[in-house]
Order: C-alpha cells, then structure tokens, then sequence
C-alpha cells in the first residue's frame, strides 16, 4: 500500500467530529477566511438561519457535504473553495434568495462507493428542495462524480459558470441538470446563460453496455418546463449536447454545441409527458465526427411537428452534412438531412446546414518543426 515508501514516513490521520460548524436559527453572522479539514460529515452545517455570508473559506475533506444549508434564507457563499467532499460540494435544500457565487468546487465524489446514496448526490453545486430566487453565478466547478451544477424551484438564475469533467462515477447526468418530474407543479422564471460546459464523461460500468455513456451538457429532464437557455457553450459530452427529455416551454437560443454524440436531442418516451411549446432559435449545433449527429427528435406518438418553434440554428457536419439529423417514431427511424428534415417535419424552414465542407483525414505523419521557438515559451 505504500509501494517502495516506509510508514514511518507517512502521517495517518482521523477526523473525530462531525461537523466543524453546526448552526441553527441564527441570523447576521460573517464567516470568513477560516480553513475546515476532515469533517465525519459536512463540514459546515446550518438550518433554520437567515443572512448569513461566508467568504474566502477552505473546506476539504468533508465525509459528505463541504456544506449544507436547508430551511434557511439569504444564505451567500462567496468565493470559497470546496474540494475533496465524499457528497456533495455545495448543498442548498429548501433554501431561499441565496447567492452561490466566485467559489471554486473541485473533486466531488470521485471515490466509488464512498458517496451517499440518492440521486441528487455526488453532485458539485446542488440548489434542490424548492429553493427559490437563488442565484449560481461565476462558479468553476471541475471534476465531479455525478451532476456538475443542479437546479430547481422558481426565480433561479444559473449564470457564467464554468463546468468541466464530470459524471465521472454515476451516469445519467449533466453537466447542468434540473427536472420536474411526472405529477409535480412546474417551475417558472428560470434561466440557465453564459455557461461554459465541458467534457462529460459518462461511468457506464456496471450497466449493461459499456459503450452506453449517458453524460449531457444541458440536461433538462422529466417533464421540466419554462427555462430559458441561452447563449450557453457546451463541448465534447459522450452523450448529448442540450438534452429535452419531455421538456416543454423552454425557449433555447444563441448557445453553441459541438462534439457531442448528439448536439440536440428532443425526446419522448411517455405519453403523460409531450415535448411541446418550444422556441429553439440560433443556436448552432457541429458534429465534429461523422459517427455524431446535429440533432436526434424521438417522438411517442408521431408527433414531432408540434414539439415547438424552430428557426435559424445551423445543424452541422462538416465532414458530412448528410443523414445528419435522425427522427424516431414508434414504427421506425428516419436518417435525414437538413432539407428532408424541413420537409418532412414542417420545421427549421429557415434553418441552415454548415457553409463549409471538410473530407476526412488522417495524420500520418509529422515534419519538422518550422519555428525556432515550436513551443512558445520565450519572448524570441
């Protein structure tokens, strides 16, 4: 277990506390710039409490959550740093007008078979519970187990994030998730802009397909309604781009999708749960290979033409901009490119496909360097 090392030349170390903080029905209180290491659980625990500002703290090693915050109230994490938690990074349950932003949440969840059970966990920043009016804004949060950033509740505002490997042990998530769920009240007044979403990573052992890697940039799941998405940028998931699994009235515009298996995929596959009434505008969407797709629509009950509005997206395949788009009904799968696409659904009419063409390569070779300085390390 230490390979060549001696022990004596390692230091063990147990934590003995629960958790370093634990607060409850308090109000006014500053924490700032303090160090929280190796809690039994979260490091840093408050329910019942309103206005409370934590800034420029360093929480590491925390057994579940760096901190958790539930049935509480203008509750603002501000420029913190969270790494190595077993749970989650950042959890606010049923908490409300908070603000989680500038804070940096690294390495969440990454021991398999060390996070909590449930699917809302091994998550980096988590805003569940019917939380409302909270805003996540300006967040790095960088290798993590699960679901990079979740969100739920009204008035909640996702913004400027930057989110980067992720679903690194559970599969089934995204990079930025939220969901309704079949039989619950719809949210309303969310907005996910400006986020940066990168490598999604899928953790398909243990299913039934290796190859089956469910991992999503903008994951909007069972029945979520009324988001708008916009100017977002998202890049290299093994699964798909934006994700509309049964999603309704979600306007999605200006976001840039690339290198994805594929960049959009509008889904069905109950009958209680229609995609329907959505606007899907400018945005533009680049398969980087021919084994990926621009878009992917799967309908339940032959109903693709009523999933929403759809104009000006540019739908992508440089390489290959034929067949680029699949619709799936229940009887059977349509390969398609961008004008049977129009013409078969009705929709995108004023959509377009890539203005460019590139033929496959492959690099078989490399010549020598033709720069003095290849590396570009030194001012000549």
């Amino acid at each position: 277990h230490f390979g060549g090392g001696s022990p004596a030349s390692y230091t063990t170390r147990a934590s003995v506390t629960t958790n370093i903080i634990n607060m409850s029905g308090r109000s006014y209180v500053d924490i700032i710039q303090l160090s929280f290491d190796q809690s039994n659980a979260e490091a840093i625990k408050i329910s019942s409490s309103s206005h409370l500002y934590l800034l420029w703290n360093q929480i590491n090693n925390a057994g579940t959550h760096g901190i958790y915050v539930s049935s509480s109230s203008d509750i603002d994490f501000v420029g913190n740093t969270v790494n190595n938690s077993n749970g989650n990074g950042i959890d606010y349950n049923a908490t409300t007008v908070s603000d989680i932003t500038y804070n940096a949440v690294n390495n969440t969840a990454l021991l398999t078979g060390m996070g909590l059970n449930g699917t809302s966990k091994s998550v980096g920043i988590n805003d569940h519970g019917g939380g409302s009016g909270n805003n996540i804004l300006f967040n790095r949060v960088e290798n993590t187990g699960y679901i990079g950033i979740l969100f739920g509740g009204n008035n909640e505002t996702v913004s400027k994030n930057f989110v980067k490997n992720y679903t690194i042990t559970k599969d089934d998530g995204g990079g930025i998730y939220t969901w309704t769920g079949t039989g619950n009240p719809d949210n309303t007044g969310r907005v996910v802009e400006y986020n940066t979403i990168l490598d999604g990573v899928g953790a398909p052992l243990g299913t039934n397909s290796s190859a089956n890697k469910s991992s999503y940039g903008l994951y909007l799941d069972d029945k979520t309604g009324y988001v708008t998405a916009r100017y977002n940028n998202i890049a290299r998931c093994t699964g798909d781009g934006i994700y509309f699994h049964m999603a309704h009235h979600i306007t999605c515009s200006n976001n840039t999708i690339f290198d994805c298996s594929s960049q959009f995929n509008f889904g069905e596959d109950q009958s209680c749960c229609l995609v329907r009434s959505n606007t899907v505008s400018n945005n533009i969407a680049v398969a980087k290979t021919t084994s990926q797709l621009a878009a992917t629509f799967t309908s339940y009950t032959n109903d693709i033409s009523s999933f929403g509005t759809f104009s000006n997206n540019y739908y992508a395949r440089p390489l290959d901009d034929k067949l680029s788009i699949y619709s799936t009904y229940p009887t059977n799968t349509q390969e398609q490119d961008l004008s049977m696409w129009q013409a078969f659904s009705g929709l995108d009419g004023t959509s377009n496909k890539s203005p460019l063409k590139y033929y496959p390569y492959t690099v078989t070779a490399f010549g020598a360097e033709r720069f003095t300085n290849g590396s570009f390390d030194a001012a000549s």
